[in-house]
């Protein structure tokens, strides 16, 4: 029989080692689920910036798999056509359904510093999708913000929700700005 403290010294050094350490990472790039179909929604995080630079704010959409596919294509229609204002059937060899509008949903995202040994740096503006520059299928990029090393807490709101959207996997991302080479 193995004995508790055998098990504990065993959990601490994988620990130590930093093994579990990309589970509980709070530096960016990191993703923040919302619900785009409830107004006045709220999601937060706290995060860490080890290293001054500018930082890139996107909304993207998680198709899932796991569904039947039939759900899949009609639930990922749904949020292109909203957020991108049209879509394609049947993948890259189909044409596109839509007009091209797209649906403005104001987000308000606010950053504030939480280290106390300096001044209060507060970040705070409202995004509206419609503005967002598509950067792929299923992302869009909101805008871009200089950050220096500290501690901090990100807060999305939903300002004007569109009901279609509840329960559809969304989120919001902190990310590094690539370098284009």
């Amino acid at each position: 029989m193995i004995k508790i403290g055998v098990i504990t010294m065993a959990l601490l050094s994988f620990l130590h080692a930093g093994w579990f350490s990309g589970w509980f990472d709070t530096t960016p790039p990191f993703r923040i689920y919302v619900d785009l179909g409830k107004t006045g929604s709220v999601a937060e995080k706290e995060f860490k910036i080890t290293k001054d630079k500018t930082y890139v704010l996107s909304l993207g959409y998680k198709t899932t798999y796991e569904k039947e596919q039939e759900d899949n294509h009609k639930e990922r229609n749904k949020v292109t056509k909203i957020l991108f204002g049209k879509y394609r059937t049947n993948g890259k060899g189909g044409k596109y359904i839509g007009n091209g509008y797209r649906t403005p949903i104001p987000i308000k995202i606010t950053i504030t510093e939480t280290d106390k040994k300096r001044r209060p740096f507060i970040f705070e503006k409202t995004y509206f999708t419609s503005d967002g520059l598509p950067t792929s299928y299923f992302d869009m990029r909101l805008g871009h913000i200089k950050l220096v090393e500290g501690s901090y807490k990100i807060e999305i709101e939903i300002l004007d929700g569109i009901q279609e959207l509840v329960g559809i996997p969304i989120y919001v991302t902190l990310n590094n700005i690539r370098k284009l080479k």
